[in-house]
């Protein structure tokens, strides 16, 4: 036995309170998503893992921030750093875990601080990252910012 309601509007009786249709909340043209958010998290997480425990620093490499999240076969990175004397191809990080090397290498826009320069930072298919024609014009290392994504299936 199924039943329908036809209408064109429904209104609500207690203005503080909205329309509530199986648990969904609608007031003042904003819909409630509490439940609906609390059943997406429980049920699916979304699939996205802290790997920033995979990114580790080079010899003579600081790795200040480092963020790295995998989602349905990419990879997300942000990190920042220093280099104590920086050079053509000299290495920023090595990933450890072969599972998350690119399929490609993958070249990122350098950002960088006082000054300094990179061309840009390779991520190659081995996991490791190098620096292209660093310039250090500031300070007694060079500091730099690589924010970017890969796929790696």
């Amino acid at each position: 036995m199924s039943s329908e309601i036809k209408t064109n509007t429904i209104s609500e009786v207690t203005s503080a309170n909205g329309v509530t249709i199986d648990g969904v909340n609608i007031k003042d043209s904003k819909i409630n998503t509490g439940a609906i958010g609390n059943s997406v998290t429980v049920e699916g997480s979304f699939g996205v893992t802290d790997r920033s425990s995979l990114f580790n620093a080079s010899t003579d490499a600081t790795l200040d921030i480092k963020k790295a999240y995998s989602f349905n076969g990419f990879m997300f990175i942000n990190v920042s750093g220093s280099h104590s004397s920086p050079a053509n191809d000299d290495p920023i990080f090595q990933i450890s875990n072969s599972d998350f090397y690119p399929t490609v290498a993958t070249t990122f826009p350098s950002i960088s601080y006082q000054g300094d320069y990179v061309w840009n930072f390779e991520l190659k298919t081995n996991g490791e990252c190098k620096m292209t024609s660093p310039v250090l014009s500031g300070d007694a290392a060079l500091y730099f910012t690589i924010n970017g994504f890969y796929r790696y299936l």
